[in-house]
């Protein structure tokens, strides 16, 4: 087994190949940097320094649960959305980078058509609320209406 007093980050994520494709490898990088509450290039400072037992077994429990096929935002219960935490689980579709060109395109066209004047939006389906909350965010010329079927899961992404 490992000895948990010495084991650093490096040797921790050298280990942990059986994820193996880079974004695999990737996924280990942040869930070790969101466990940490670390940035990157902190964590490369850090790299060869023993690791907090505690954390070890909460990255090593993140892993095995990553390798049978749980996304890394449902092993860490949030998702980074547009510069915004929302929590998410397996009730609710995890916010894709690709939908944050949509919330991007969605401003720039507010600025084109809109230019700081009131306007309407409604997010049918709204799952985390990533969109509506970032849309609301972002711009609050723009009042957002956002519906879902599951009352229980909108009420907690508010939270």
């Amino acid at each position: 087994g490992l000895d948990e007093f010495s084991v650093s980050a490096s040797s921790v994520l050298a280990t942990r190949k059986t994820i193996s494709e880079w974004s695999g490898e990737q996924a280990a990088q942040l869930l070790m940097l969101e466990l940490a509450n670390l940035e990157a290039h902190n964590l490369y400072m850090e790299y060869d320094e023993p690791v907090d037992p505690e954390l070890l077994a909460r990255f090593e429990e993140g892993i095995c649960r990553m390798e049978k096929g749980e996304p890394l935002g449902h092993v860490l219960g949030f998702e980074w959305f547009y510069g915004y935490r929302f929590t998410v689980n397996e009730d609710v579709l995890i916010p894709r980078p690709e939908t944050e060109e949509l919330v991007a395109n969605i401003l720039a066209g507010y600025d084109e058509h809109f230019g700081g004047q009131p306007a309407e939006a409604v997010d049918i389906g709204t799952g985390s609320g990533a969109i509506a909350i970032a849309l609301a965010k972002e711009e609050p010329s723009i009042h957002v209406t956002a519906s879902d079927i599951s009352e229980v899961y909108f009420d907690r992404s508010l939270a």
